[in-house]
């Protein structure tokens, strides 16, 4: 059997076959990681959105990408579900962004995420043809969740 994850919008792929091996991981520099986030902060503020309530960080390292959970990470779903529902507010902190970081792609996701990747043509094309492949250890929580999914289909 085989399986190939490509978690946080393609930045990071592993592939199982006889095991897991992490193949890429685009992951970003402390640089690029300290501008993304000072720079998310500042848009939040700017777009004048405080939560009355958070449920775990907000703001989370995923190596290769940084999220933005509004209500946090632990978040209930009816929670989630109320905060945004047509997307404006996301909207807001997006286009205040995007001219502030332009070297970077910003993204929409879930039910209260923004998420923060380098854009692909400034590093693809070199970082997945010279990384090797290494074991699988599921680093966060998304890859710890992929990880008891494909083990409970059948991979090990």
């Amino acid at each position: 059997m085989n399986l190939s994850l490509l978690p946080t919008c393609g930045t990071k792929f592993y592939k199982y076959a006889v095991e897991w091996k992490k193949l890429y991981s685009e992951d970003l520099t402390p640089y690029e990681k300290e501008k993304i986030v000072g720079s998310l902060r500042k848009a939040i503020e700017a777009a004048g959105f405080k939560a009355e309530k958070v449920w775990g960080e907000q703001i989370e390292d995923r190596g290769s990408q940084i999220t933005f959970s509004a209500l946090g990470q632990q978040a209930p779903l009816d929670e989630k579900d109320k905060w945004d529902p047509d997307f404006s507010k996301r909207k807001k902190i997006k286009a205040i962004l995007d001219p502030v970081i332009l070297e970077f792609s910003v993204q929409m996701g879930g039910a209260t995420s923004k998420f923060r990747s380098v854009n692909e043509t400034s590093r693809t094309g070199l970082k997945r043809s010279t990384l090797d492949a290494t074991r699988f250890e599921p680093e966060n929580e998304n890859e710890k969740v992929a990880t008891a999914w494909a083990r409970r289909v059948g991979f090990k």
